[in-house]
């Protein structure tokens, strides 16, 4: 299995692991939670690219992509709302598809019987800024943020010493800005939305610290697109 190169990082380097994502939403919650109105709910990303004449795909062609499920990552997201002015982390993933193999007629050996569970993600940390305020029936939002697509064992328990270089951080990952505006409909407590940011590269390696506490740069992985749609659902507490 190819993995990471275990270089050392080179100063400028992009920090940023689930970790620091998690520590930055408890800090969040924590600091905030006492005062703002939070919401939380259920999304799914589609990524487009856009065409060498610069144009992207339509919005009906996107919808009918996430109707059918075609190329969808499932997630969950969080925001605490201050006013008009958001805080968010966002976390979508898909399973990499498993092929079947029938070496000699006597069925189909699944591939995760031979190797372990692997998925693609998506971290995003976010701010937004809500022009109506976030329980407005009509929500108009702008956001911008942060976010890295990376590649990973599905299990923390599948990763060795023979096939990783950190128990925690992923095999492949590309850090991203984004930058979007969205729209939500919201009847008291229960939110449905619709979003859309463009993802621009960031520069520099994402880095991880491996089994030995020595910080290296982790191989880039590809964005999942230039263009993200986000469908969503939410509770408004």
């Amino acid at each position: 299995m190819i993995v990471g190169t275990g270089r050392k990082s080179p100063p400028g380097g992009v920090y940023m692991t689930k970790k620091l994502l998690l520590v930055v939403a408890i800090v969040l919650i924590v600091t905030t939670g006492a005062f703002a109105q939070l919401t939380f709910g259920i999304t799914g990303n589609q990524y487009v690219y856009e065409g060498e004449d610069g144009s992207l795909p339509s919005l009906p062609t996107v919808w009918d992509d996430f109707r059918d499920g075609v190329g969808t990552f499932w997630g969950f997201f969080g925001e605490i709302i201050l006013g008009k002015l958001g805080i968010g982390l966002a976390f979508n993933y898909q399973d990499v598809p498993e092929f079947g193999y029938d070496f000699d007629n006597s069925g189909t050996i699944e591939l995760d019987e031979l190797y372990p569970e692997m998925w693609s993600y998506d971290a995003n940390v976010y701010l937004s800024y809500h022009i109506l305020g976030g329980r407005s029936f009509l929500d108009p939002f702008l956001q911008a943020g942060l976010g890295m697509n990376a590649y990973d064992f599905k299990n923390e328990e599948d990763k060795t010493v023979d096939n990783s270089i950190s128990d925690e951080d992923p095999l492949f990952a590309s850090a991203y800005w984004d930058f979007g505006a969205g729209l939500g409909v919201n009847l008291g407590g229960l939110g449905i939305f619709l979003k859309g940011a463009y993802m621009v590269p960031m520069d520099g390696a994402v880095t991880g610290t491996d089994r030995y506490g020595n910080e290296y740069e982790i191989d880039p992985w590809y964005l999942n697109g230039d263009f993200k749609w986000t469908f969503g659902a939410k509770l408004i507490l």
